[in-house]
C-alpha cells in the first residue's frame, strides 16, 4: 500500500489552512502608561528595614520641595525594541516620589532628618533635572538633581548637581518592575554620594551621627 498520496494531501491540506489562517498575531505588551511609582530597593540594600531609622545625633536636617525641570513630568521611561517606541509614563508626581525615598534613605542613614522647616539647622533643597530610563537592548537608568544647601537662615552653603546610573541586564522587556528598579538604584546612589560629601557632612554632623550599614 503507498501511504505517500495521503500524506501528500494531509500536508497540502495543513499549508492551505495556515495560508488561510494569516500570519500569527503579534503579542502585544501591556501599557506602561499612568503607572504608579515604586521604590524597590537594591541587592545591596534588599536585606535592609529602610523603615527603620539608623541612630541620629547630627544637625536637625529638613528636606524641602522637589522641584521637578523636566520638559514632560510624566515621561519617566522608553522602550525602543522591535521597530517600536513605547513610553513609560506616571500617574504620579515624581517630585513628591523623589522627595518620599530621599526622607526614607536618609533617615535610614543616620541622617536626623525633621519634619518641621522651623526647628532644621540645615535644610535641602532639589531640582530634578533627569529621571529617566531607557529600554533597548538592556534598561538603563539616570537620574540627575541639582542639590542646594541652606542653613536655617536662608545662608547659602552650596549647590551641587548629583548623578547617577544604573543599568538592569536581560529580562523580560518593557517590564514595570524593571524601571522601578533602575530608578530606585539612581535614587539610592544619589543620596549615598550625597552623604558622602565632605559640606554635607560637616553641616548635617555626620561625622557622628552616620553609622555604617
Amino acid at each position: 500500500m503507498d501511504f505517500r498520496t495521503p500524506c501528500i494531501a494531509v500536508g497540502v491540506a495543513l499549508a492551505i489552512s495556515a495560508a488561510w489562517a494569516g500570519p500569527r498575531p503579534v503579542l502585544q505588551l501591556p501599557s506602561l502608561e499612568n503607572i504608579p511609582l515604586l521604590f524597590v530597593a537594591p541587592k545591596a540594600l534588599a536585606r535592609a528595614d529602610l523603615d527603620k531609622p539608623g541612630p541620629s545625633t547630627g544637625n536637625p536636617v529638613y528636606v524641602g520641595r522637589f522641584l521637578d525641570s523636566r520638559e514632560d513630568p510624566s515621561l519617566v521611561g522608553v522602550c525602543v525594541r522591535d521597530d517600536t517606541v513605547r513610553n513609560v509614563t506616571t500617574r504620579d508626581t515624581v517630585a513628591t516620589w523623589m522627595r518620599s525615598v530621599a526622607v526614607k534613605l536618609l533617615r535610614y542613614y543616620g541622617v536626623n532628618v525633621v519634619d518641621d522647616s522651623l526647628t532644621s539647622a540645615v535644610s535641602i533643597g532639589v531640582t530634578v533635572n533627569e529621571a529617566f530610563v531607557r529600554e533597548k537592548t538592556e534598561y538603563s537608568g539616570s537620574v540627575n538633581l541639582t542639590v542646594a544647601l541652606r542653613k536655617s537662615d536662608g545662608a547659602a552653603l552650596f549647590t551641587k548637581k548629583l548623578s547617577a546610573v544604573a543599568t538592569r541586564r536581560g529580562g523580560r522587556k518593557y517590564y514595570a518592575p524593571f524601571y522601578y528598579e533602575c530608578l530606585s538604584e539612581t535614587m539610592v546612589t544619589v543620596l549615598e554620594t550625597l552623604t558622602e560629601d565632605a559640606d554635607f557632612v560637616a553641616a548635617a554632623g555626620l561625622s557622628a551621627a552616620r553609622s555604617e550599614k
